[in-house]
């Protein structure tokens, strides 16, 4: 589930007209280094600790009683001015630095609701041979961090909507939600699928990812403000070689299939976790508001181990 890790307290800093309190980072093993607010003088160097992750859904935890006004769900934000991007705890639990621990604490995940005249039938599981969308958080990934600080990167704003797959395998065409193969009937996801005309538009083997925006997509906000729906296309997959398409191949896919994408930003030379942050919270969606947070990689596929060289940074301000 990836929603909550036993930590340790690795950095402690100060937060500028903040008496009470102070910024901690904190080390997950694989599950990331992420960084906290907590209360001055209670944590130091080396203890251990429960971190709460974005979207983990906490349950009634004495303690934790604050949390209630959020629905009881974390959301990265800034607080006083610092990186609040998760919850530290002081709370006894089985494990060892770096262990998930949802299941032992009754933690479960926050995922985004879908208006149910949208979500469609299901035809099947998400199909095997395509990777469903999950783009990191850079926090949890720092080996792909410290790669696409040293080589040619490219950066996107990151829509906020829903995702969804259309793709063709040995003649077949299918659309699928994040998480299901759907049957082809009066949903967004084959709606818009038909809008792009994709059954005709894709080849064999491969597929195409895209972000559904607009009204009534399960963000109340509607935050780039357009009428309807629209996509825009940020992978395109290769399911006969098992890897994504290189930047190059996929604008030029969307380009000869006008395809809209993600609009592409100026990433001003940030590295820096927080370079990082202060570009995300800058950045705007074409209508002026402030976009959800930027998605980042390598101009060239890479794989940085077991992972892939892209990560997104979520803007600390935005309110969905």
């Amino acid at each position: 589930m990836n929603a909550s890790y036993v930590g340790k307290i690795t950095e402690i800093f100060p937060i500028e007209l903040a008496d009470r309190l102070e910024s901690a980072v904190v080390v997950c093993g694989e599950g990331g280094k992420w960084q906290g607010v907590v209360e001055k003088g209670k944590w130091q160097i080396g203890d251990q600790c429960v971190a709460f992750l974005q979207d983990a859904i906490i349950p009634a935890i004495p303690g934790l009683e604050f949390m209630d006004k959020s629905k009881r769900r974390v959301k990265m934000a800034r607080f006083r001015g610092a990186p609040s991007e998760c919850v530290i705890f002081d709370l006894i639990v089985s494990g060892e630095v770096g262990d998930e621990v949802s299941e032992q604490l009754g933690v479960t995940k926050y995922e985004k609701p879908i208006p149910a005249q949208m979500q469609g039938q299901a035809k099947g599981n998400f199909p095997t041979f395509i990777p469903k969308t999950s783009e990191e958080n850079f926090q949890r990934v720092q080996s792909v961090l410290e790669y696409l600080a040293s080589v040619p990167i490219y950066a996107t704003l990151k829509i906020d909507g829903t995702s969804a797959t259309a793709y063709r395998r040995n003649g077949e065409f299918g659309v699928c939600s994040r998480t299901m193969d759907l049957k082809d009937g009066e949903n967004i996801y084959w709606k818009m699928a038909k809008k792009y005309d994709l059954e005709n538009k894709m080849p064999d083997g491969y597929a195409i990812q895209f972000e559904i925006y607009g009204e009534t997509i399960g963000v109340p906000k509607n935050p780039l403000g357009i009428k309807g729906q629209d996509i825009a296309v940020f992978n395109l997959y290769n399911s006969e070689t098992l890897r994504y398409c290189d930047y190059a191949e996929l604008v030029s896919f969307c380009d000869k299939h006008e395809l809209p994408r993600p609009p592409e930003i100026d990433i001003k030379g940030a590295r820096t976790p927080d370079e990082w942050r202060a570009l995300a919270e800058i950045a705007k969606y074409p209508n002026g508001k402030p976009a959800e947070g930027i998605v980042v990689r390598s101009l060239v596929e890479t794989r940085v181990g077991r992972l892939r060289a892209s990560m997104k940074i979520i803007n600390l301000q935005y309110k969905d």
